[in-house]
């Protein structure tokens, strides 16, 4: 899965550079599940920090609950030689997250700058990508100090320089102000992508399937529908793995909506005729 949801709750806690690495965490992790057995060094190479950085980042995540437990199992490798490996349960938020996509981390601009907008993410109204509060206030609200977001040199610049956020001035709430604006489809507009649950492997096929729906939606940047396993059943007859993906991506560039509601309107889309719902026979007798 290239997507993963984070809590805004527990990323409020985190500075830029915290945030940037936490994300990167979860996607070294079990996107269901949370578990993860990454080696620090690892996770530093893919961050792009220090090992220390690293163990010092863990001992904050641990402390805001972004890494809910940890232990370390020791073992004898195929050699006999002594090791040992940390294993982590991170937190799988339910409520109150966002949604990112990988390529977003994978982007060449520095590490804090993507990690002050994920932070930038957590203020936007709810279901939006948009601020409206001033860098003081966007200071006083993060871990992030004033003098490091002002000025050109600083991080709100250059978000705005790499092209992550605008600003524009507005009247918001009866009064001129500056209005920041996410613009990097990797960061999804709505309150979060839903991850279904993989209770068996029958569950497991239909939420692959769905996976390739919302994956084509998202690279259409249209926000895609939530999980709906019937009309995913009645999908899989008639498109799966390839032959979906196809049919997908040649229909969806004439979708002019950038969300799509219910999976019944991709269903449509690809021509499939639903069950309408049965109406229900009545006996009446007379007296």
């Amino acid at each position: 899965m290239n997507y993963r949801n984070l809590d805004k709750n527990i990323f409020l806690k985190l500075n830029h550079n915290q945030a940037y690495v936490a994300a990167c965490f979860s996607f070294k992790s079990d996107f269901v599940t949370g578990e993860s057995h990454i080696h620090q060094d690892t996770l530093a190479d893919y961050c792009q920090c220090s090992p220390s950085k690293i163990q010092d980042y863990i001992s904050v995540f641990k402390k805001v609950g972004f890494i809910r437990s940890c232990m370390t199992r020791y073992f004898k490798n195929e050699d006999g030689l002594p090791r040992r490996q940390n294993e982590y349960l991170l937190n799988v938020p339910d409520s109150n997250y966002f949604t990112i996509r990988k390529e977003l981390l994978e982007k060449d601009i520095p590490v804090g700058v993507i990690g002050y907008v994920l932070l930038l993410k957590c203020l936007c109204l709810n279901g939006t990508n948009t601020c409206f509060y001033n860098l003081l206030e966007i200071s006083n609200k993060l871990k992030v100090g004033y003098s490091t977001l002002k000025g050109k040199n600083g991080l709100h610049q250059k978000a705005i320089d790499y092209g992550l956020i605008t600003d524009d001035k507005v009247r918001y709430e009866g009064k001129s102000t500056i209005r920041h604006t996410i613009m990097d489809s990797n960061i999804l507009l709505g309150d979060g992508l839903d991850i279904p649950d993989l209770n068996t492997e029958e569950h497991g096929i239909y939420v692959e399937q769905y996976d390739i729906i919302r994956s084509c939606c998202l690279d259409h940047d249209i926000y895609p529908p939530r999980y709906d396993e019937q009309v995913i059943r009645k999908i899989m007859n008639h498109f799966v793995d390839d032959n979906l993906k196809n049919a997908l991506n040649r229909r969806l560039d004439k979708v002019k909506e950038d969300h799509i509601y219910s999976l019944n309107y991709i269903a449509k889309m690809l021509n499939i005729q639903m069950d309408s719902p049965s109406k229900e026979e009545y006996t009446f007798v007379m007296p």
